[in-house]
């Protein structure tokens, strides 16, 4: 999840991009990627669960151009916000992204 989304995103279809998305190729978002931004949050759900076994989970995203393309001239955070993880425990959680602050936490 999104949160402290600036509010000039409201109601623009975002997209989250990194390599660790299942399907991610750096132009184009399917639909467990994308989300519509309301009051400053967006919500994406994976259909899968996605199995990650690094130390930290690096986020990059951006308004959704067309109908599913990257749009890499309108970010919704300018960089890559980095969260430290530890998922050790093999259990499923939730990441919560504060892109007002760069910064994240796993929960």
């Amino acid at each position: 999840m999104f949160i402290n989304i600036p509010s000039d995103f409201n109601g623009k279809t975002i997209g989250v991009v990194e390599e660790w998305v299942p399907g991610n190729d750096w132009a184009t978002y399917h639909s467990d990627m994308m989300a519509t931004v309301t009051e400053g949050k967006a919500t994406f759900t994976f259909a899968d669960a996605v199995l990650y076994e690094e130390d930290k989970l690096n986020i990059q995203t951006t308004v959704v151009k067309e109908t599913n393309k990257v749009d890499w001239d309108v970010k919704v955070y300018n960089g890559t916000i980095t969260i430290p993880v530890d998922l050790s425990d093999s259990k499923e959680h939730t990441v919560i992204v504060n892109i007002g602050a760069g910064t994240g936490a796993v929960l």
